[in-house]
């Protein structure tokens, strides 16, 4: 669980700043080519609308491998709940996948599902706040895209004035939506790297505490009756007493 954590978050901390550079970096390399284009009569509208092009495709890419990731990794750290006594939850692990994408309620669901997640792993007031910041932000952002998003020039690619007016506007709108999804991102990974520590740490306890009983429970076997066994005469010493608590127990990290 922790390797997929560690992978999850790490595609997130990438889709944040990919998205960062694709909006900071493209409008200034589009505008510089206006301005030289402008200046020299060339062809280099064309090419900043293609960088504009290849930087957009870009971040979306590492988006989509970012989002797999959390769907794959949300499923997952909902069906360990199952397992763990005590937890619960009042959506189920399909809800994971398709609480993103079922109409209206994909603007509530994925951030319930998180919460009861995070809420049932790791046992910290910051919980609910961070699953907050992180829904809030995320749903600013998708409306950002669509009130920011500027118009293309469509009186003729020689009306520099009016393209780099263009690009200038793409550099503000996607800076702003760049640093709110930044936020997003970071809540989330935070999330999803907690969240995945504090269930690779109860399973871990379970299965010592597991390994202890049985080791418990064979060598009372031996005790109680001596032909059963002869090979199992105590608990081995590797074998931590003991003192942990088992799945399900209330885990603080």
């Amino acid at each position: 669980m922790r390797g997929l954590g560690v992978a999850t978050a790490i595609a997130v901390v990438a889709a944040a700043a990919a998205q960062l550079a694709a909006a900071v970096m493209t409008p200034l390399i589009g505008r510089a080519l206006v301005e030289q284009a402008a200046a020299d009569g060339g062809e280099g509208v064309a090419a900043a609308f293609l960088v504009q092009a290849v930087g957009i495709f870009a971040a979306l890419a590492v988006l989509l491998v970012a989002g797999v990731l959390v769907i794959v990794w949300l499923w997952r750290a909902r069906k360990n709940l199952d397992a763990f006594p005590g937890a619960s939850a009042d959506l189920g692990a399909g809800w994971a996948i398709g609480g993103w994408f079922t109409p209206i309620a994909n603007f509530v669901i994925p951030c319930r599902l998180m919460l009861q997640v995070a809420r049932e792993s790791v046992h910290r007031r910051w919980v609910g706040p961070v699953v907050a910041v992180w829904w809030a932000a995320f749903l600013v952002y998708q409306c950002l895209g669509r009130l920011l998003e500027g118009d293309v020039p469509v009186d003729g690619t020689r009306d520099y004035g009016a393209l780099s007016a263009y690009f200038d506007q793409e550099l503000l709108s996607g800076a702003v939506s760049a640093l709110v999804f930044g936020v997003a991102g970071g809540c989330l990974a935070w999330l999803v790297y907690g969240v995945s520590r504090a269930q690779t740490d109860r399973i871990a306890r379970g299965d010592v505490l597991h390994a202890y009983a049985a080791y418990a429970q064979a060598a009372y076997l031996q005790t109680a009756f001596p032909a059963a066994d002869p090979s199992v005469t105590g608990i081995p010493a590797d074998v931590p007493a003991g003192g942990q608590p088992a799945a399900g127990g209330t885990i603080q990290v």
